[in-house]
């Protein structure tokens, strides 16, 4: 099974082109830490000890138009977007 990875913006100069994780069946995106980090270093600052509050600090992903959660299921074939989080001033 492939989940595939589309980062765009700066986050795509920052960390490189879109990729690909294969994995055994359907994942939370919390069994993705370490694959994520792996990719995309610091942005992942603890590996597979990130806590959620951490992660989305730095990243956001979405499915479609819903954001996801580190216990959100993702299932074969899936597209995940990847972007920095929205910050204000």
């Amino acid at each position: 099974m492939i989940i595939r990875f589309e980062l765009f913006g700066t986050l795509e100069h920052l960390t490189g082109p879109n990729f690909e994780i294969v994995v055994e069946g359907p994942v939370l995106l919390r069994d993705l830490l370490g694959p994520l980090a792996d990719r995309l270093g610091q942005l992942v600052p603890y590996g597979t000890e990130t806590t959620e509050a951490q992660l989305l600090s730095n990243l956001s992903f979405f499915m479609g138009r819903k954001m996801l959660r580190m216990e959100d299921r993702i299932d074969a074939d899936n597209t995940i977007t990847v972007v920095l989080p929205a910050t204000g001033g």
